[in-house]
């Protein structure tokens, strides 16, 4: 067995600079953030990070130290009820009333990146090109973000891109009443979550997940999975996938998956890659892959 050893925000080559913070949303809620830049002459771009349900951005120092090794630097926030940020309901992790929190977040906190978080490294946003990188959940937030046409993207990449679920059985039945028990019981948690050995095959990963407070995998709330199968049936029927003109049309995009992923749906992945009008996009499926691919490599 390999073993895993996380890299943290201390294990960082002193190279590269890093801060973390908090700044308070339009709902006056705390979010979390965190920033990881080389040099400041060696900066191609800023990539905008944001992670999966039940996850949060401190598991991805690996990933941040070796982008930004590349000139890339990493601006990174916990959603909402995940990771060090507030919850949306106190003391509901992974969880929110409204999937457009997400997206409403998200666009704060690239408009708070480039107001404040920037140049407090000497830096100017309209210098610099804006990624948008996303893993799992962190991609249906990322997709809806770039449709809002808020801030202006250069690129993006999608990693185990959650377009659309794996229809089960069970899900099925839980779909069929999504919309009257998220009023019903809008906090019971009844949605299946993604069981932490669907994550990785390496068992010290896994045991580090488990060991992990800020980690969250229990079943969904009612209401967070009416909300996202909700956000991936509108990007399903949004004509601006295929349209070459729009705001997601325009950026070149590289989605990822592994090809046994076992949490998002590698088929839905394809074709939604071949529903995108840009003609500047690339999808990569590796062999055997699973989740995170980012940290499993």
């Amino acid at each position: 067995m390999t073993f895993y050893k996380r890299v943290t925000a201390q294990d960082l080559p002193e190279s590269l600079h890093y801060k973390e913070g908090t700044i308070t949303n339009s709902r006056n809620q705390s979010l979390f953030y965190r920033t990881v830049f080389p040099e400041q002459s060696t900066i191609r771009a800023i990539i905008v990070f944001v992670h999966g349900v039940g996850d949060h951005s401190g598991r991805y120092f690996r990933l941040f130290e070796r982008v930004s090794a590349c000139g890339f630097a990493v601006a990174a926030y916990d959603m909402i009820g995940h990771g060090q940020s507030a919850d949306d309901e106190p003391g509901i992790r992974a969880h929110a009333r409204v999937f457009n929190y997400f997206v409403d977040d998200t666009n704060f906190f690239i408009h708070t990146l480039k107001r404040d978080i920037l140049p407090s490294y000497g830096l100017n946003e309209s210098k610099l090109p804006l990624i948008y990188m996303g893993i799992s959940y962190g991609t249906l937030v990322g997709l809806h973000t770039i449709l809002s046409g808020v801030h202006t993207f250069h690129a993006a990449v999608l990693v185990a891109p959650a377009v659309c679920v794996e229809w089960t059985p069970a899900l099925r039945v839980q779909a069929a009443f999504a919309s009257i028990l998220s009023i019903l019981i809008p906090r019971k948690r009844i949605v299946s979550a993604v069981p932490h050995e669907c994550l990785s095959r390496n068992k010290s990963l896994i045991e580090d997940f488990n060991k992990d407070p800020l980690m969250m995998m229990k079943k969904l709330t009612t209401r967070m999975g009416e909300q996202s199968l909700s956000a991936m049936l509108r990007l399903k029927k949004d004509k601006r996938i295929e349209d070459a003109q729009s705001t997601l049309g325009q950026l070149p995009l590289l989605s990822v998956i592994g090809s046994d992923d076992l949490v998002v749906s590698v088929p839905s992945t394809e074709a939604f890659h071949k529903r995108l009008g840009d003609k500047n996009k690339e999808l990569k499926v590796f062999d055997a892959g699973v989740q995170p691919i980012s940290e499993n490599n």
